[in-house]
């Protein structure tokens, strides 16, 4: 080894070699530059393949999404409550967050939407952990001719607060007779909460 004893291992890590006592410097300097240049061009195929795996993820994802009908019906739901807040001219965007316990924001007011399908009995939706200011209830029928339009019920979310369901009774949502019924395609209600300024600070999150 002569008087140097350095580690190749070493001068490798660090990415030169000038302290090598064979005579051979300039030959292991190149051969260590060459494996520095292979890890790199491993490291960013490595990168490539990291990031066509989350593409290939999303796209699984959103297929398996479109192909659930329950899922289908809900993203029908969602962007026919979105279709008529625009059309009484309010600024309407998705949540900003995946995680985010509601699902649209029209100028700061979070909606919570439901997809309730009449089940022979009742229309039933269940509330999970949704943090909202509005629930906005769909009551779907299915008839011999296919998806009767929805019937809606707009309901604050403090009416709703702590309860694990909302049930809609009889299938025609016009006769519904409950304590909902003050609700019934109430609108105005999402207007009124905007007009108030109701949770402004979360405009900074709209997604359109």
């Amino acid at each position: 080894m002569g008087m140097y004893s350095v580690r190749w291992s070493n001068l490798r890590r660090v990415g030169y070699s000038h302290v090598v006592g064979d005579g051979q410097d300039e030959l292991k300097r190149r051969g260590c530059l060459q494996e520095m240049i292979e890890e790199a061009d491993l490291a960013r195929l490595h990168q490539r393949e990291q990031a066509w795996d989350s593409r290939q993820r999303f796209v699984i994802a959103w297929t398996d999404a479109a192909r659930d009908p329950r899922r289908r019906l809900a993203n029908a739901v969602e962007a026919e409550v979105r279709a008529r807040l625009e059309a009484r001219g309010l600024a309407v965007g998705r949540r900003a967050r995946h995680k985010e316990h509601f699902d649209l924001l029209a100028q700061g007011v979070r909606i919570e939407v439901k997809a309730a399908v009449w089940g022979g009995r009742q229309y039933l939706a269940n509330m999970h952990d949704n943090q909202a200011d509005v629930v906005v209830m769909a009551c779907l029928d299915v008839c011999e001719l296919g998806l009767v339009a929805p019937r809606f019920f707009v309901i604050p979310f403090d009416m709703v607060g702590g309860q694990r369901t909302i049930t809609i009774v009889p299938r025609d949502p016009t006769g519904h007779v409950g304590r909902w019924m003050r609700y019934f395609e109430a609108w105005e209600i999402v207007d009124e909460l905007v007009a108030a300024g109701r949770n402004a600070w979360q405009r900074p999150l709209w997604e359109a």
